[in-house]
């Protein structure tokens, strides 16, 4: 399995990866770091960074968040199939889509599933299917059932990795772009179950 990088339309080729059509953030982001340090790459800027990760204690890290940049897209293989991309992936344009929506797979019908760490499954059809269909179908899926769009459940993801977060009576605490207002709170706990700050094995989301 060879990830392959296209420097003329900045896409991330996404080899034949059948039967199972899965693939990880991390082995994608691992690809373009060998990729980047190649001769091939020394004249172009890097498709994609990593964030997060951030020690809570205990052994206990935050998730980690791999950004697509500088117009870096995913570009799956032609086919018909379901591709599942496994961790939080984004890219950092106005929409935050991984792929570009309106650059079908040259044959076939990909339907790509995301499948978050933190923040569930989304999914959406990526080809074979009229312009309006398309439209229809992602206006459908991208409604998520908080109230929340694609755009601004990226941005949520983005707050809950890079911002300021502080541990305060069991809670770790995770706040606003005002590093005032708290956005999200979890419930920490040690190995047997019990409140704790210090020896962290499991986060738990407060109601």
């Amino acid at each position: 399995m060879t990830v392959t990088f296209d420097t003329t339309n900045k896409w991330i080729l996404l080899p034949d990866l059948s039967p199972n059509y899965t693939i990880t953030a991390q082995e994608i982001y691992n690809s373009a770091m060998d990729w980047c340090d190649s001769q091939e790459a020394m004249d172009y800027e890097v498709p994609l960074r990593s964030s997060g990760y951030a020690n809570l204690g205990g052994g206990a890290y935050s998730d980690k968040i791999f950004i697509l940049q500088k117009g870096w897209k995913l570009k799956p293989y032609s086919g018909t199939y379901t591709l599942t991309v496994i961790g939080t992936l984004i890219a950092l344009d106005d929409n935050g889509d991984p792929y570009d929506r309106t650059v079908p797979p040259d044959s076939g019908t990909v339907i790509w599933i995301f499948q978050v760490s933190s923040q569930g499954i989304i999914s959406v059809i990526g080809s074979g299917v009229t312009e309006q269909d398309k439209q229809d179908i992602a206006n459908l899926v991208w409604t998520i059932t908080d109230g929340l769009n694609v755009k601004e459940r990226v941005e949520l993801v983005k707050k809950i990795e890079t911002n300021k977060w502080k541990i305060i009576n069991n809670q770790l605490i995770i706040y606003d772009d005002d590093g005032v207002t708290p956005i999200r709170t979890f419930n920490l706990k040690d190995a047997s179950g019990n409140p704790s700050e210090q020896n962290v094995y499991e986060r738990q989301p407060t109601p």
